[in-house]
């Protein structure tokens, strides 16, 4: 079932989630090199803060449409988290391939742990036409298909925000580019 744009502009989350990614360092002896550098990277005290609730968006954050192959996606681009995430169907629905990694925790607000068990590496992915390609750990992301983080915004280098108009406009790929936010 494809989406259009006003579908998207329709869509209404469940509710507000607040997570925050904590690593869980547990037994590593026989870690391979790969898995030892991905804990060095998430050693940046990683977290995630979902600011998803119906009818608002918060600040620091941005929804916008997307395109992962031929799927139509809610992707939210929050500035106060740290990694990209995918949501565990969408990525099941993209049969992407997965990439070992080493599993850590995720807790929700109410205290209840989310296991991340799942990367995805160099998932391509159509920001309203821009051209990435990404990293995403998995989660059961609720309303949402994916959540575009620091990760992200540290790549594009210097971004304008208007919050009001809801835009964010960066150079990428030694282009202008100017993302439009999606109304609540």
């Amino acid at each position: 079932m494809k989406q259009t744009e006003t579908d998207l502009r329709r869509h209404r989350c469940r509710g507000p989630q607040l997570l925050l990614l904590e690593r869980d360092d547990g037994n590593d002896d026989e870690a391979g090199d790969e898995v030892e550098q991905e804990l060095t990277e998430l050693q940046q005290e990683p977290k995630i803060t979902l600011h998803v609730s119906t009818g608002w968006t918060a600040s620091k954050t941005m929804r916008v449409a997307a395109k992962v192959g031929q799927h139509d996606i809610v992707v939210l681009i929050d500035s106060g988290s740290t990694y990209n995430f995918i949501s565990e169907k969408i990525a099941n629905l993209l049969q992407l391939p997965v990439v070992p990694t080493e599993p850590f925790d995720v807790t929700v607000a109410n205290g209840s742990p989310l296991k991340c068990k799942r990367r995805f590496d160099h998932v391509q992915i159509l920001l309203q036409g821009i051209p990435f390609s990404l990293n995403f750990y998995s989660l059961p992301l609720i309303g949402l298909d994916l959540v575009l983080c620091v990760q992200w915004l540290e790549q594009l280098g210097t971004v304008v925000c208007n919050w009001k108009k809801i835009t964010m406009e960066f150079q990428w790929q030694n282009q202008f580019q100017k993302l439009q936010g999606i109304n609540a």
